[in-house]
């Protein structure tokens, strides 16, 4: 059975089919998963950690990972909901 970052994973290959994506998984089971996605010359990056949910921020130049809260939801489809409004306009 999947977890609810690889049913993410396979919803966003389906959704997103060219786009370029990194998948860091946790050393341990209970770790956090990271995913790098570029959407056109978006970078977006996803965390989740089982019982805590997604965060999903977009990268810019004006700032880097953990200096900006980002998007928070519990499902892989209230997150592909967020990362098509993120990459509406790729």
């Amino acid at each position: 059975m999947m977890n609810e970052f690889e049913l993410l994973l396979s919803k966003l290959i389906k959704e997103f089919p060219n786009t370029s994506v990194c998948v860091d998984p946790p050393a341990k089971e209970t770790g956090k998963w990271f995913l790098n996605i570029t959407l056109g010359e978006k970078l977006i990056i996803l965390m989740w950690q089982s019982g805590k949910g997604f965060s999903i921020s977009l990268m810019s130049s004006s700032h880097f990972y953990g200096e900006k809260s980002g998007e928070l939801c519990s499902t892989s489809d209230e997150a592909i909901a967020i990362l098509k409004k993120l990459g509406a306009n790729h």
